[in-house]
Parts: C-alpha cells; structure tokens; sequence
C-alpha cells in the first residue's frame, strides 16, 4: 500500500510538473503554428510578438498571453493595419482541459486595441478577410454529436481602452470611438442566460452624408438583457443610456431570425430636464457645463417596431419637446431665452422613403432678440420634398455672450436672415417654378472673427446671399483677411439639389483683391497638422458635383516665398479637377502664362498636368523659389541671369502634395541671352585640365537648349554656347540623385593649343617646335560625378599625342643632322690634329736626324 501511494505521488508531481514545464518547452512551436494557421486561413498578414503561456499568473487555471498582434491587409487594401493589439488575454481552466468535456475560459481580455473598419464604394469590407473554402462532396465527413463532446464555456470577458475608426463609403457614415472599456459576463453554458454588461466611451463622434450628429460625446451604457440562444432572442431588463448629460432607458427585445431582425423596443428620457437635451451641444457641454444654470422642460421618447430586412425597415417614431428653455453661464451677461421646440421624426414601416422630418416649431430668443424657423422634409429617397421657413437677426456679439465658445476672442457683427423655400427636388431640378418657390435673403454687416488659433482677424464688412427659385445671387460681398482683402459677387445654381441628393453644384463667382496674403493661411493648416498626430496629410480632394467657374483679378498675391502680381485668369472646378484657363502672373522679375490642372476624384492619387510660357524670369530666384528647379537643375544657383521657357509637365503627386520625381515628365525649350556662371566647378575644372581660364566664371550667350525630364532625370539636347571666343557645344543629364553626366564640345584656336604642345614637347627635346599649324582644334571634355565633385576627363592629351607623331621624324631628322654635325666637326678636328702632329713628328725627327750627324 505504501509503495502504491509512493508511485501516485510520483505520478502526480510528474503530472503537475508536465502542466508547468510543457507550455514553456513548445511556446515556440505553438507561437509559429498558430501564426501558420492563421496567415493559411486569413486574406491577410497575422503577426505577434510572442506567446506565453503559465500556471501561475492565475494559477490553477492556464493562462495564454498574445502580444502586439496585428492584422494587414492585403488587396484591395494593401498596407491598411485592421487590427493592432498590445495584448490578448485568455485564462482556461485547468481541470476543465484535463476532463476534456467542457473546456472553461474564465476570462478573455483585450488590452489596447486599435480597430480601423472600412468598406469602399463598391461595398468591400477590409474585415472580410476569411478565404474562401471549397469542400468536397466526397471529402465531408459527418460528425456524430453527443451531449459528451467537448464544447467551451465563457464566464467573462472585456476590453480596455479600445480605439475605433468606421468608415462607410456606401452611406456616407463614419464613426470614432477612442478610449472604450467593455466588460461582460454571465454564464455562456446554459442556452438561457442573463448577460450584464458595461460599457464606457470617452469620445464618441459619428457623421453621416457630411452632416455631424455627435462630436466627442461620452457614453456610459450599463445593461443587463435576458439572452435565450435556442430562440435567438435578446430581452432587455435593467439598462441605462447616458450620452453627455442626457439619460435614455430601453425596453423591449431584439430576436434574430434566419434573414431578418424583429425588434420591438420603446425607450424615453426619464428625467425631464432641458439641460440634460443641451448636454448634446458640443460648444455648451465643453465649457463649463456643471455651473450652468438651467430651467425649463424636455421630453424624449419614441419606438421602434416591426421587421428589419433586406428591403424592409421597422415602424419607428421619435418625438422631442421643449418648453420654456432657459440656460445662462453664470460669468456671461446675455441669457438664452424661451426656447421652444417641436420636433417629430416617425416612418410607419416598409421603406425609408416613408420617413417624415418635421421641425413643427424652433422658437428662441438670444436677449430679446427672436430667431423662428420650421423644417418639413418628406420622401426623402425618392424626391425630397421640403417646406422651410426662418427669420432671425443674430446678433454675434450677443451670442459670444451667451456661449463660451472655446478660443474666440473676438466676435461681433450682425446676421439678418429671412427666407422660405417649399417644394421637391424634381421640380427644382427641371425648373418647374410654378411648383417650386424660394425667396428672401440672409444678408451680413460688420462680422468680425478672431481666434487664437486663427492667424488673422477675419472681418466681413458686407455681403448680401438673395436667394428665388433659379439661384442664391451673391452680391457686394466685402472682407478682409488681416491686410489682405476680398471681394467677391456671384450666383450658384441647383443648391438645394446639391445639399438633398449630391447633384452638381453650378456656380460663377468674380473675385477681386489689391493685397492678399495666402502664408498666414498655410501656416495655420500646417500647425494643425502638426498637432494632429493620428493622420499624415492629405491631398485635397476635388468632388465631382462641383462645377464652378472663378474668374479672379489679384493686383498682388503672396505665395509662399513668391510674389505675384497683376495675377488674372480664370479657375474653373469641374470633373474632380481645378483647371486653370490663361492664367497669367507677373513674378521672379518676369512673367508667366498658365494653362492646366490639378486633378484629385475621391479615392485616387492627386495628379498635375500644366503648359507654362515663361518670360524672363531671375535663374537664381527661381532655383530659390521652385523646388523642381532644385531637384533637375541644380547648376541655377551658379547662374546670374534670366531665362525664358516654354514647357509642359505632368507628374502624379504624394499625399503631401509633391512631385512623384521618378514619375514626372516634361519637356520644352529653355532661352538665355546672356547669363554670367560663378564658381561652377566642372566648367572650372575643364578650364584647368586646358589652361584655357576663359572658361572659368565664364560668361554664356546664345543659349537656347531643348530638354526633357523623364526617369528622374533632366536631359539637354546637343546645343551651342559662345564663351568669350570659344564655340562650345553641351550635352547630357542632370538626375534627382544629384549625379551629372555631360559632353562638353569646344573649338579652340590652333595658336591656344599650340603654346600648350609646343612648350610640352619643347621640354624634351630642349629646341621649340613648331608643332600645331594654323586653323581651329576640336575637343572633347566629358563631365561626370556630381556638381560638387566632378570628374574631368578630356581629349587634350590625345590631340598633343597626335601632334607629337607627325613630329616624330622632325625630331628625329633634327637630332640625327646635329649628331652627323658633330661627327663631321670630330673627323676634321681629329685630321687637322694629325697634320699637326705630323708637323711636329717631323720637325722632331730632324732635330734628331740633325742631332746624330752633328759633329763633336
């Protein structure tokens, strides 16, 4: 018996010590396996840091750790991340895996997940990432089920700090959810069960047809329901809604059939009071909502019930109230008085185009101003019919003193509005005035705007908006933009269609300005930007509905670091694209004559395509001013001088609105009547591999090269320059990688070259020479590296060499004749001393001779 329970305890350490050790021998394996699976399974790029698996961070249960997933796209959208994760949690009970009939999962949890949902036009969703499977018949296996097979359980779940981005191209909706905190629980064994849940938002905005219902509300939404899942049917028991200050509570139930929802659900307010309906407006909940004071009453309640469908929508029916509204900020003087409110939104079932939006009353008073309108819209699909009256003089001085509006500084003006329009879309369509009406103005005076974030003051002396039923006419429209001023007048036809069912936007509009200064403009946008660190900038995209035509005279326009002048032409908006029509401009100390587009349809890369006629323009402002300059023409910054051109040139754009440079192509002609280069290397290296110093600092005429860009590279035809006597000829390229590549051609005087050989060749054989005759020589220098450190090859040496040949046997002849020279002086020195020595030998011999015979 002993030795018995001596071997289970050993059996079962064995066993415990398997549980633990086991998950830290194949994390790596279940890490890669699972990355397999799921990159096999999924239209989409499965990754994560690591796996982990323990006993004791919730010991007894197991609990597996998943870190930095993320799910890429693939196509049709390559790149977009749809799911990124700090963490994901799961905790298993332990027992339950060893049984093996039920595995348990305590808890799961999502930490930190940042989820980007969108579904394009043509009704793709970035989620829908499963591959499709095809079985076959032969191949299925039926699997034979028993109230013993394994199957999970689920006691609790939740999410911490979730960000959610959903965007709708087929409806125009888009929502953002940052910071959610989800939590649920309840027992998922049973098939009826009661879930509680939580759920917290700390922003919610929600925009639907470019209209914003909700900006950066907090929700809370506390919720207990009945789930029975035999019948798919979902019954709410105990919840509350509080979005901002505002209280909604539901009852009712949703169950899911086959191809449809049935939902029977009524929900009302049940607090009364009209602070809690104004907590939904954004500029009042954010300032100093806890100290306003209040009074007056609300009521909101409403119903939906019936069948939701493919085709088919339930009966619903809103309705809000106000009575006798009243708030004020107890640090502003001007209250907002009697506000009244009757506003109704019902459909009785089949089709939305039953739904009717009626504002039967607004009434409000801002001091003792009045301000009314009412607002009737039926048929909205299929013809919307509208019936809309309001009159009102808004004083914005007032209303700065009835609403702090965060980061305004300045507010004053005044805005006198009285208009009605009645009638459907059709009729406003095909011009059908006897049908359709619209009359009365909106005319403003004296408005004056500033902002901290607002670079400028904005001050709008006048302008008057008429509006009948062929168009809004605007007239005598005066502002100013800091110094710089605007004036504008007008008309836009088919509003209303345009604002009720996207039809095109006509418009003509006249602008005049003697001073305006675009910088302070630009550099607002880019500190929001900058500060909007959740997106990279965007091209502007055009709208295809816009078909506008501006006719614009600028005495002087300020543009960055350029200053235009006498800027008139026309700018026509049509076809997603900004077409410019004989644009013409005075700047750089010349002029230009623009014809072209920029073009940028919803959901394509931007894109430019322009003719331009250039007219002495300053070759060192313009390396200054333009960055394609910079980019193909770097040698400007060298050049004294003005240019003129005439060119074309197209290239798609980034996202920050530059040049795509591999993709961007032009070509055109280039003109220089005179142009002075200082300090240019490789001209001034050429000049020192010749030592002809004509050619350095040199000054050009006659220039007049063609050229084309394409591949990232600037090419020059063959063309012909004058420097001072020289007739020189280039060629070659200039690429985005600063790399150079050109020919140089010269023709140099015969007597130039000449010194240069003669005093080369001189050297050696220590007599001048004459070795180069008269004429002209042709060279050629070949220019490579880059503008900052060329390598300087020429032909020179070549032409000295050639020279030198047809030399050789001048050379040769001349030093063969001095050598026989000086045989020939040797052999008659040599034989004028051997007469003198024969003089003396025999002058020798007879004294000796005379020496033997002398008598003693």
């Amino acid at each position: 018996m002993k030795k018995a329970l001596i071997i289970a305890g050993i059996i079962f350490v064995l066993l415990i010590g398997a549980l633990i050790i086991i998950p830290f021998l194949f994390e790596d394996q279940i890490a890669i396996a699972v990355k397999n699976q799921a990159n096999k399974n999924l239209n989409a790029r499965v990754d994560f840091k690591d796996v982990s698996l323990s006993l004791f961070e919730d010991f007894p249960n197991i609990t597996m750790n998943l870190n930095n997933l993320t799910i890429v796209n693939k196509e049709p959208f390559e790149g977009d991340t749809l799911l990124s994760m700090e963490q994901f949690e799961a905790s298993v009970n332990t027992w339950s895996v060893i049984s093996g009939n039920q595995m348990v999962i305590e808890k799961i949890n999502l930490q930190r997940p940042n989820i980007f949902v969108f579904v394009n036009k043509d009704s793709i969703a970035n989620y829908d990432i499963a591959k499709e499977t095809e079985v076959k018949q032969e191949d299925t296996i039926e699997v034979e089920t028993s109230e013993g097979e394994l199957n999970l359980a689920l006691k609790e779940y939740s999410v911490t700090d979730a960000n959610i981005v959903y965007v709708d191209e087929t409806s125009g909706m888009m929502a953002t959810i940052k910071n959610l905190s989800h939590k649920g629980s309840g027992d998922f064994t049973k098939g009826d069960f009661n879930l509680d849940t939580e759920t917290e938002i700390e922003e919610l905005s929600f925009q639907s047809s470019g209209v914003t219902y909700l900006n950066k509300a907090n929700l809370f939404f506390d919720m207990l329901l009945n789930a029975n899942m035999p019948q798919n049917k979902f019954t709410l028991k105990e919840n509350e809604l509080r979005l901002n200050n505002l209280s909604v509570k539901f009852d009712g139930f949703v169950q899911m059939q086959d191809s449809s929802i049935v939902i029977d659900l009524k929900f009302n307010s049940p607090r009364n009071n009209f602070k809690d309906i104004i907590s939904l407006i954004p500029a009042i909940y954010s300032q100093d909502f806890d100290g306003l004071e209040s009074s007056g009453e609300m009521s909101l309640d409403g119903f939906v019930n019936g069948v939701y469908a493919e085709n088919r929508m339930p009966a619903f029916d809103i309705k809000l109230n106000v009575n006798n509204g009243m708030f004020k900020y107890p640090k502003l003087p001007t209250p907002v008085n009697n506000v009244n409110m009757n506003l109704a939104i019902n459909n009785p079932g089949g089709s939305p185009d039953n739904t009717v939006v009626d504002l039967q009353r607004l009434h409000l008073e801002l001091g003792n101003e009045p301000i009314d309108a009412t607002l009737k819209v039926t048929t909205p699909q299929s013809n919307p019919n509208i019936d809309t009256k309001m009159k009102g003089r808004i004083d914005l001085g007032k209303l700065k003193d009835a609403i702090q509006l965060e980061d305004v500084t300045k507010l004053a003006g005044i805005i006198n509005a009285d208009f009605s329009a009645r009638g459907s879309l059709a009729d406003a369509e095909n011009k059908r005035l006897e049908n359709f009406s619209a009359n009365g103005k909106v005319e403003v005076l004296n408005i004056q705007y500033a902002a901290k974030d607002l670079p400028q003051e904005v001050n709008v002396k006048q302008g008057v908006l008429t509006l009948s039923p062929q168009n809004f006419n605007l007239n005598n429209f005066v502002m100013t933009i800091g110094k710089s001023d605007l004036n504008a007048s007008g008309n836009l036809n088919n509003v209303l269609s345009y604002v009720l069912s996207d039809a095109v936007l006509i418009g003509n509009l006249n602008v005049t300005s003697n001073f305006f200064d675009l910088n302070p403009l630009m550099q607002d946008e880019e500190k929001q930007t900058q500060q909007t660190d959740t997106s990279k900038v965007e091209a502007v995209e055009i709208p295809a509905n816009i078909n506008f035509t501006m006719n614009s005279k600028f005495n002087k326009l300020i543009y960055d670091n350029l200053t235009l002048e006498n800027v008139n032409g026309t700018i026509i908006i049509a076809d997603s694209k900004v077409n410019m029509r004989s644009l013409k401009m005075n700047l750089l100390g010349g002029s230009l004559v623009a014809d072209g587009f920029y073009a940028a349809p919803e959901g394509t890369e931007p894109a430019i395509s322009f003719n331009l006629d250039i007219t002495n323009f300053d070759i060192g402002q313009a390396f200054e001013s333009f960055v394609t300059v910079r980019q193909f023409a770097p040698m400007a910054q060298y050049i004294n001088g003005k240019f003129s051109s005439k060119l074309n040139m197209a290239s798609p754009l980034t996202a920050d609105m530059m040049p795509v440079w591999n993709s961007f192509n032009s070509t055109g002609t280039l003109t220089i009547a005179n142009a002075q280069v200082k300090n240019f290397k490789p001209f001034n290296q050429v000049a020192d591999k010749l030592k002809i110093n004509e050619l350095k600092d040199p000054t050009l005429t006659r220039i007049n090269p063609s050229f084309k860009i394409n591949n990232g590279r600037f090419a020059v035809e063959p063309f012909n320059i004058k420097v001072a006597n020289y007739d020189l000829s280039l060629s070659g390229s200039t690429g985005i990688d600063k790399t150079i590549e050109y020919v140089m051609g010269l023709e140099i005087p015969a007597e130039k070259l000449k010194n240069q050989a003669n005093s080369a060749i001189a050297g050696l054989v220590g007599k001048d020479l004459d070795l180069v005759g008269s004429g002209k020589i042709e060279l050629e220098a070949l220019i490579k590296g880059t503008i900052e450190d060329p390598k300087i090859t020429t032909s020179a040496s070549d032409i000295v060499q050639q020279q030198t040949e047809q030399v050789k046997e001048e050379v040769k002849q001349q030093i063969n004749q001095e050598i026989e020279q000086q045989k020939q002086e040797i052999t008659k020195e040599a034989e004028k001393r051997a007469d003198t020595l024969k003089e003396e030998l025999k002058d020798k011999a007879k004294d000796k001779l005379k020496d033997l015979f002398k008598r003693p």
